[in-house]
């Protein structure tokens, strides 16, 4: 099941994900520097394929910058307008499943943008916050 991720602080620090359209002008979790390729498709772009070659001609690539549990920063090779919904998919070191997360353009300038999480599942979520807490005291 997915679940929009409250970006408030709440009372239950450990399970952010709750229904609830949130605020995301202030960062509540940490970040980390990463080095990590991703794939992205544009939300209108989804149903536009029929195979898999198909889908590889409108998949776009860039690298992840940084990353939490409320979104990323990515490097893009041209901007992406601010308010736009993505499908990113991206592996994380030593985790053998990839990760699909809807995100949405909270800013975004000619090679760079920032991706607020908006809809994580569960298991994606717990996955992160693994990855996260053994990086992030390094």
């Amino acid at each position: 099941m997915m679940e929009p991720i409250n970006f408030k602080k709440t009372e239950n620090e450990e399970n952010p994900l709750s229904e609830g359209s949130g605020s995301r002008d202030k960062r509540t979790h940490v970040r980390i520097k990463v080095n990590l390729q991703f794939k992205y498709l544009m939300h209108e772009e989804m149903g536009d394929f029929q195979t898999r070659d198909e889908l590889i001609k409108i998949e776009k690539n860039g690298r992840i910058l940084d990353l939490g549990l409320g979104g990323i920063q990515i490097q893009i090779n041209r901007p992406i307008p601010v308010g736009s919904f993505l499908m990113v998919y991206f592996f994380l070191p030593n985790i053998t499943k990839g990760l699909a997360i809807n995100s949405e353009v909270v800013w975004s300038n000619q090679d760079k943008a920032g991706l607020c999480f908006v809809m994580v599942k569960n298991e994606y979520f717990e996955v992160l916050k693994d990855f996260l807490d053994k990086n992030s005291k390094k």
